[in-house]
């Protein structure tokens, strides 16, 4: 058994309870005896003075062993334990953050002698361990050096060279040009010209211009002022004034004490003398240099003084107070159970943010309250915590991968798996380049437009805490979001399922809307980025779009697929702050939801809600009637660049390395070509989408019994229902239904659908109009290509 006390505190707890097996020995003199006849001598645990009654209540109340043993403690004399026998402590996960942060019982130090007898079969039989004596001072730890550092975070390391003040200090003493620390510019260092054909020692015609400029650069080389401080007092001697030529007055000390010679080292080894003038300009330094040099000297007995300047600052400390204000509030967030989900954790952004909460509501003395780098130190270094991580969606093929034996890690299978990482990192690298370029030039974010866009997971309604929501069928609402670089801008259209579908006309007509908002602000280019859905985002209809969009008002579209499975992109950032800001909240109606998106951005600019209608969602496809994509894979596309300049002509990759392939997609019909300035697009719905019977009958039955506060019992029973009582067939499922990612995730066997049409393959993902919705409409639809959906 293992207890680990925490001095500063006063407490001590079990951390870790073990059961430890050694060999029986029969000359044991207490004991009872098992069915076999053996004897079963008891466990014995020993504490020293200084530990209190409570304390061994804890470790009474935490330790099992078999029913009718006795735990000795000498402090307090035998307890009998019963019943219970004794079981593994199991995994603390504390509930604090985005990463879940878990602290694990520390490992037991077994012996050889102890794994000979980890069999089932030796369950009951205990023999007595040796007597643990267990001092304040001991900190007992199961883990070795390695285990700490594979189980725990280490502490964030100081990296002094990237601190401000030390790569000023490193430049300057580099002699370049620089801005000093109070935001004054300094030129850098240059050598003087040296002295005239005036001077006595002739030094223009003893040293040339070559070798003094060698010697500059030497010197500036140092990068160390300590360094040059000593160069200098090396190559100038120093003696006392031999004659002076002036009267001494008695009583007061001569200004001039010394007498410098000046020497500048040669090629040969040797030094030739110079005047200080020389001196000085080949070094680039001035006289103060040379004084200060042996003052450092003088003073320490003949070597050069370090550098003293910037370490008088008095250092900070956390005061005992703080440090103990933060540990307490750390400790008040209680374990939860190990099947840990990202829903209701907090990172230490957000303990820190209710820390400073708690102590200005109380903080009635004006003590002193933690910055967030004090309390994440004392959270690193205090306690014995790991982040955990947990990744819903991770690359398929990358864990495909991982989980492989040697023997199915073939030679083909490297090289595809090769292809796959480096296609993933092209793919960053040219999104990287893009968002870069356009952060350099103020000029070009005048003419270029740099996104990316997703459709957010589907968001119910009505949402909350009520256990009854899980087991309805709820109403859906859609975000989908762009996100354009540069100016940190995120653009939500939102709708609920009554107005639109989430598929390729929805898609296609909020990126049309955008498109002509960025066009009248004097955007030229657009550089688009995002998923590879063929449903929403990539197919025909969408490009279709693209190619009027360009012809219509002169500018270039330049869209690129990210690789599937690595597709996270700086828009979801603003899904994750949607999702933040309504966590614990209750929302009843689709407004609620949009009201939410408006002030989920704490910081400005908030991100800007458009509410989607009818009205605003077209058809493209008869756009797709005038080109020929027919022998084109749009699936198989990872980038697709289409000009205004070059109407009808789209340039397009298969592969992230390779050239742009050259199409012109119009078709060459008779008669009077289309103008594509002048198309006119026609409504994708001409009335409300009326929910399904069962789906109205659940949000009325939550009306009834409650869940559904009576304030918003109008929408869900009467405006819905007006919606119903509308309601008119559907036309024929002729278009593309919604596609999941993983559904396109090896494009290798992807052939023309039917008749040689768009490989986008609609007519084997078509799914009939009363399958769109989970039977439950539960919260476990935690992506929003997950729904399939058809498309009247």
């Amino acid at each position: 058994m293992n207890i680990s006390s925490e001095p500063p505190h006063g407490e001590i707890k079990a951390d870790r309870m073990e059961c430890l097996h050694h060999d029986e020995s029969p000359s044991s003199s207490e004991g009872k005896s098992s069915e076999n006849g053996h004897t079963k001598p008891l466990p014995v645990l020993t504490f020293t003075e200084g530990f209190s009654q409570e304390l061994c209540a804890e470790v009474l109340s935490s330790v099992h062993v078999g029913d009718g043993e006795t735990l000795v403690l000498p402090l307090n004399g035998p307890v009998p334990v019963t019943e219970e026998t004794y079981t593994e402590p199991i995994a603390e996960v504390i509930n604090v953050g985005d990463d879940a942060l878990i602290m694990e019982p520390e490992n037991p130090e077994t012996t050889e002698e102890n794994n000979n007898h980890n069999n089932a079969d030796d369950e009951a039989n205990f023999i007595e361990p040796e007597n643990l004596e267990i001092t304040e001072d001991d900190n007992i730890n199961a883990n070795n050096a390695e285990d700490d550092d594979e189980d725990y975070p280490k502490p964030r390391s100081r990296k002094p060279e990237k601190w401000k003040r030390n790569v000023v200090k490193l430049m300057s003493d580099s002699g370049l040009a620089h801005t000093s620390l109070i935001g004054k510019k300094k030129e850098a260092r240059t050598m003087g010209a040296g002295c005239s054909e005036k001077c006595k020692r002739k030094c223009l015609h003893t040293i040339d211009e070559e070798r003094r400029t060698k010697i500059f650069k030497g010197f500036w080389e140092i990068k160390n002022h300590t360094m040059q401080w000593y160069y200098i007092a090396s190559h100038v001697k120093s003696q006392n004034v031999a004659k002076r030529t002036l009267i001494e007055v008695p009583g007061e000390n001569p200004r001039r004490k010394f007498t410098n010679s000046y020497y500048l080292p040669m090629d040969n080894g040797f030094e030739v003398q110079v005047c200080q003038k020389m001196f000085i300009s080949t070094l680039g330094i001035n006289e103060k240099w040379i004084r200060t040099a042996f003052e450092k000297q003088r003073s320490n007995h003949g070597v050069v003084l370090k550098d003293g300047r910037g370490y008088n600052k008095k250092k900070t400390y956390v005061s005992t107070v703080i440090k103990a204000d933060v540990m307490n509030h750390i400790k008040k967030f209680k374990t939860v159970e190990g099947h840990y989900t990202r829903k209701n954790s907090k990172s230490r952004r957000k303990m820190h943010s209710m820390y400073v909460i708690e102590k200005q509501a109380e903080n009635n003395n004006g003590s002193k309250i933690a910055t967030l780098r004090q309390y994440r130190d004392i959270f690193n270094k205090e306690f014995k915590l790991k982040n955990f991580k947990p990744k819903k969606d991770q690359c398929p093929r990358c864990l495909s991968s991982k989980n492989k034996t040697p023997q199915e890690k073939t030679e083909e299978a490297k090289k595809k798996f090769e292809k796959h990482l480096s296609d993933k990192k092209a793919a960053e690298a040219k999104k990287t380049a893009d968002i870069e370029e356009l952060k350099s030039s103020e000029e070009l974010q005048q003419k270029v437009c740099v996104l990316t866009c997703d459709l957010e997971k589907v968001l119910l309604c009505p949402k909350g805490e009520n256990s009854d929501f899980y087991y309805k069928s709820k109403l859906s609402v859609y975000n989908f979001t762009i996100f354009v670089s540069g100016e940190q801008k995120g653009q939500c259209y939102v709708w609920d399922q009554t107005e639109a579908r989430k598929g390729s006309a929805e898609i296609t007509s909020m990126l049309w809307s955008f498109i002509q908002m960025k066009v009248a602000a004097g955007i030229e280019e657009f550089r688009i980025y995002s998923d590879n859905c063929s449903a929403q985002n990539k197919n025909q209809f969408l490009f279709s779009m693209y190619v009027m969009a360009s012809i219509r008002f002169n500018i270039k579209i330049t869209h690129c697929y990210l690789e599937v499975g690595h597709t996270h992109v700086e828009v979801d950032s603003v899904h994750a702050t949607i999702e933040n800001s309504v966590k614990n909240t209750d929302i009843f109606v689709p407004s609620q939801w949009y009201t939410a998106m408006r002030l989920a951005k704490k910081k400005p600019p908030p991100y800007v809600v458009k509410e989607m209608t009818q009205n605003e969602i077209f058809d493209f496809r008869p756009l797709a009637s005038y080109q020929s994509w027919e022998k084109l894979k749009t699936s198989q596309f990872k980038e697709i660049f289409i000009c205004g300049s070059e109407p009808g002509i789209i340039k397009y990759k298969t592969e992230y390395d390779q050239e742009f392939t050259t199409v012109n997609i119009m078709k060459k019909t008779p008669g009077r070509p289309a103008n594509w300035k002048t198309i006119p697009l026609k409504k994708r719905h001409t009335a409300k989408i009326p929910l399904r019977p069962n789906e109205l009958a659940d949000l009325q039955a939550l009306c009834r019994s409650g869940a559904i506060p009576s304030a918003y019992h109008k929408y869900y029973l009467e405006t819905l229902p007006a919606i119903v009582a509308q309601a008119v067939e559907p036309p024929p499922i002729d278009v593309l239904s919604e596609v999941d990612d993983s559904d396109l995730e090896s494009n290798d066997g992807i052939s023309e659908a039917g008749d040689g049409s768009d490989s986008d393959a609609a007519s084997s993902t078509i799914l009939d109009a009363n399958n769109r919705y989970s039977d439950n409409g539960s919260e476990d639809d935690n992506d929003g290509d997950d729904d399939p959906d058809y498309e009247p």
